[in-house]
């Protein structure tokens, strides 16, 4: 099973959990939750696994029950498990009441400044000053295996539209000033990349970062196939998947109906050469 994918040696990071579970219209219990994070170990065994954001119910009731997932995750042995912190607060709040070893965490950006106020209320200052001030919290960071940072909208924001890819590229540029970053995850969020545009945009990129520290978060779209092909061809083999089928999307931001759905562990063994 799942054999093009082990061939390339791509390394798989899960999002159904967190992605996948924001963009349901109805809530999981716990322990639905729960048998989804075994079908994902048991089945997948990917290389990480999202188990869910800490932000307020009111914003996503979908994953109130996040840092008790992480809980049993923890108790069943799994090592590789990360939680979103959208803010400085949330961060601070997470570790110091945490009764878990939380050591992996993913952060949010984009390259959008519309796109961040409607996801984080936070001007693009203030969201660089955010990350600024988790990643110099030396007391926690300093016990993070890993930091990831999701840079949404490489593309199209849902709100602004399509963007220059110049523009795009100078953005991505200004994070990847952040050393203590292990991952770079390029998100297009509207399922909208095109191939010419994303091989500019990614030749372009690659010239200032070692390409082991890009991810992709794509959504179904008609040319993703050439775009993961080409990303493997340059050493880009960190894929965003989910293993819920028609889930995925930013809600915060975006109509429920006009979301493309994540990439599948089934998709991407199908579209890999």
């Amino acid at each position: 099973m799942l054999n093009n994918i082990k061939k390339h040696g791509l390394k798989l990071f899960d999002v159904s959990l967190r992605d996948g579970l924001q963009s349901l219209p109805g809530i999981l219990s716990l322990i639905k939750k729960k048998n989804i994070l075994h079908k994902i170990i048991n089945k997948y065994n990917p290389e990480s696994i999202e188990v869910g954001s800490i932000v307020s119910d009111k914003i996503l009731p979908q994953l109130k029950d996040s840092k008790q997932l992480f809980n049993h995750g923890e108790s069943i042995g799994q090592e590789n498990m990360f939680l979103l912190v959208p803010s400085f607060k949330n961060y601070i709040k997470i570790m110091n009441t945490s009764d878990s070893n939380i050591n992996n965490i993913s952060l949010i950006t984009s390259v959008s400044e519309s796109f961040i106020i409607k996801n984080t209320n936070m001007s693009e200052k203030e969201n660089v000053a955010n990350i600024e001030l988790i990643l110099s919290s030396n007391i926690y960071t300093n016990s993070l295996n890993n930091i990831k940072l999701y840079i949404s909208c490489i593309n199209e924001c849902p709100i602004d539209g399509k963007l220059d890819n110049d523009f795009v590229i100078e953005k991505i540029k200004t994070y990847l000033k952040f050393s203590e970053i292990t991952e770079f995850c390029l998100s297009d969020t509207c399922g909208s990349l095109k191939f010419n545009d994303y091989k500019y945009i990614i030749d372009n990129t690659i010239k200032h970062v070692d390409p082991s520290k890009i991810g992709l978060h794509l959504h179904s779209s008609d040319e993703i196939k050439k775009i993961i092909n080409y990303s493997i061809n340059n050493n880009i083999k960190k894929f965003d998947v989910s293993c819920l089928e028609n889930t995925g999307g930013c809600v915060v931001t975006m109509d429920r109906n006009k979301i493309n759905s994540n990439l599948t562990y089934d998709q991407l063994e199908s579209l890999l050469e």
